[in-house]
């Protein structure tokens, strides 16, 4: 059996635009306020892609601090001219229009940003046969699409702007694209708006300034008359040709389940064949399928993507945050990612702490083990997020009172934090090693190193014990020798004696018999946590000795698209926050000195100490962080 599934590219990777060098093509989609942005993807058939790299990954090319929900890095056009592959944006929360080059863009390196004047945004790069550099943008106030000669080593429009395209139903036109085909300027357009009306238009001209004339089929790819289909919100395409001369469309488009979408609009793949006057149709008119027929594109039947983190040099180009970090938001040490414990919570604008994926299925399972030290107060956990006033969060909480596994809900104005109570000083989640010893104390004479009344100080820490559900973390630091007599509360008590930098557990009454010498230090707690998604639920869970312990659920329709207003899709992710009660630490300071500062993975390489530079907060510790998702359309 041949074909392709669609979405190509699953996820949250609207806007799509495409190039080729070869046989190789590149695709990069938006950002919005995810940080490093404009991940570009490759693939040598066209359905099989893999992330390769960001390009925007340092505070000057992406500054996305004052970001909210809606803004940040709007479509990107990526294009490859002469050996330098060219990608211009718009940050709509800061600088405006921007572009990046590389001339190897697997290693992930791309140039200083070089700004390009004026309002609007979904920008384009058209290189025409004569040399000369052609920039188009969206006109921000619905007055259509505009196009400026551009000095592409600087960045300055040449002359005025000429108004190309009022729009085939909707002076509300974005996502200009120009080619030139057979002598001819073809500009595709996307209108409708970005939902259920979305579409693709085209339009041609003889000269690159226009008059554009309109296809009489316009617009040649929409589902908003196909309202049962699985696939909706069709529209924003880029064409490219193939090596072996056919022709294809890259665009977004929505799964929804029901009438809400919650994945994000994702990138799909149709064929273009063109008519013998010169229009191209799609899909030969007929509607996007999920399981796609068409000869010259690769084979692909299941969406199946797993990924086991290791936090050893670098971070993953599959992991952004939430706006940019601050200069000591993470560390890399030991395997092991630091999250700062944040002054500010998870869901507040200011929050940096935070560090996920695209959610790319609706059936996937996460986990993370996450380390708090026991003198740090806080939280960390995972979550799924899909907006600041729309997550749904599990976390260890290490508060002043209490210790306890939180499970957090927020859809703006409804905030439910439920919390199962865990007995202070106890370690949880993870079993300590253990080692049988090598002699046996009998009687009533145990021998301890406490310095104090040892009666009174070997008890207390008995009493500790036996009033929780796991082992103690005792810390006994005096030195002495002294005998004691152990009064056990019955016969099959088990009691934990510390000596020297050992735990002893004892279990008889009579016979002070030293069976277990258990010696990992608990200056940690750590924990697992789970989460478990099909297409309406996440399911969320933590591991408690081996044993997975479910906390709640959270419906997927509430993080969607519909009840809020985001463009993105659900991201995966860690996150760490100084706060246990949900009140904002005003003395967090935002660190204008953070950068980010990339590598080829467009991610930054921070490593440091354990402890790292805290300024008074402790951070979170993750060792592992595990994705498997997969949806198969095999019917």
């Amino acid at each position: 059996m041949g074909g392709f599934i669609n979405p190509v590219i699953s996820g949250f990777n609207p806007d799509p635009s495409i190039c080729r060098k070869g046989d190789t093509y590149y695709l990069a989609t938006s950002s919005f306020e995810y940080f490093p942005g404009v991940p570009i993807y490759k693939s040598i058939d066209l359905v099989n892609w893999d992330l390769v790299c960001n390009s925007l990954y340092t505070k000057k090319s992406l500054d996305l601090n004052n970001c909210g929900d809606m803004s940040g890095i709007y479509a990107p056009t990526l294009r490859y001219h002469k050996g330098v592959f060219y990608m211009i944006t718009t940050n709509t929360s800061g600088v405006g229009h921007l572009f990046v080059t590389t001339t190897d863009i697997e290693s992930g390196i791309w140039s200083e940003p070089v700004f390009v004047e004026g309002r609007g945004f979904d920008p384009d790069l058209f290189f025409d046969d004569d040399g000369k550099v052609y920039f188009s943008r969206e006109d921000f106030g619905g007055f259509g699409i505009l196009t400026w000669e551009i000095d592409i080593e600087t960045g300055l429009l040449i002359g005025e702007g000429h108004l190309i395209w009022s729009g085939f139903e909707d002076k509300l036109c974005e996502a200009p694209h120009l080619y030139k085909i057979n002598g001819m300027y073809y500009l595709l357009v996307a209108e409708g708006g970005t939902y259920r009306g979305h579409m693709v238009v085209v339009a041609r001209s003889s000269y690159i300034f226009g008059p554009y004339s309109g296809c009489p089929d316009n617009p040649i790819l929409t589902h908003r008359h196909h309202v049962d289909y699985p696939i909706q919100s069709c529209g924003h395409g880029d064409m490219i040709q193939a090596l072996d001369g056919k022709w294809w469309i890259v665009f977004l488009a929505t799964r929804p389940n029901g009438n809400f979408h919650h994945l994000g609009r994702e990138t799909f793949l149709a064929p273009v064949e063109w008519d013998y006057v010169g229009w191209p149709h799609i899909n030969m008119g007929n509607p996007i399928e999920q399981m796609m027929d068409c000869p010259g594109a690769g084979e692909r039947l299941c969406d199946k993507f797993e990924i086991n983190y290791s936090f050893a040099n670098s971070l993953s180009p599959h992991l952004n945050f939430r706006r940019n970090p601050r200069a000591d938001t993470y560390y890399l040490c030991e395997n092991r990612l630091l999250l700062k414990l944040d002054e500010f919570e998870f869901g507040d604008i200011n929050h940096r702490s935070f560090l996920g994926m695209r959610q790319k299925h609706f059936n996937f399972r996460a986990n993370a083990q996450v380390e708090l030290d026991q003198k740090d107060s806080g939280q960390a956990g995972i979550c799924v997020v899909m907006s600041d006033n729309q997550f749904y969060s599990i976390a260890l909480l290490n508060g002043k009172e209490e210790i306890a596994i939180v499970f957090t809900k927020k859809i703006y104005d409804i905030h439910t934090i439920s919390k199962t109570i865990i007995k202070k000083n106890t370690n949880i989640g993870i079993k300590p090693e253990t080692k049988t010893a090598d002699k046996t104390v009998v009687g009533t004479d145990v021998k301890t190193d406490i310095k104090t009344d040892p009666k009174t100080e070997v008890q207390t820490e008995v009493q500790t014990y036996a009033n929780s559900n796991d082992n103690t973390d005792t810390k006994t630091h005096a030195k002495a020798d002294i005998k004691t007599d152990i009064e056990m509360s019955d016969g099959n008590s088990d009691i934990m004696i510390k000596i020297g930098n050992d735990y002893i557990k004892s279990n008889s009454k009579n016979n002070m018999e030293i069976v277990e010498i258990k010696t990992e230090q608990f200056s940690k707690y750590k924990i697992r946590f789970i989460i478990v998604a099909d297409k309406d639920y996440y399911y969320f869970y933590y591991e408690n000795r081996g044993e997975k312990i479910y906390v709640g659920k959270g419906l997927t329709r509430l993080l969607s698209a519909e009840c809020g207003a985001t463009f993105t899709g659900v991201y995966v992710g860690m996150f760490a926050t100084g706060n246990t009660n949900g009140d904002v630490n005003e003395n967090g300071n935002e660190n204008e000195n953070a950068n980010g500062s990339g590598n080829a993975n467009g991610n930054g390489n921070r490593n440091g100490n354990e402890n790292g530079n805290t300024n008074g907060n402790g951070y979170a510790s993750f060792s592992e962080f595990k994705y498997c998702g997969q949806d198969c359309f095999l019917s």
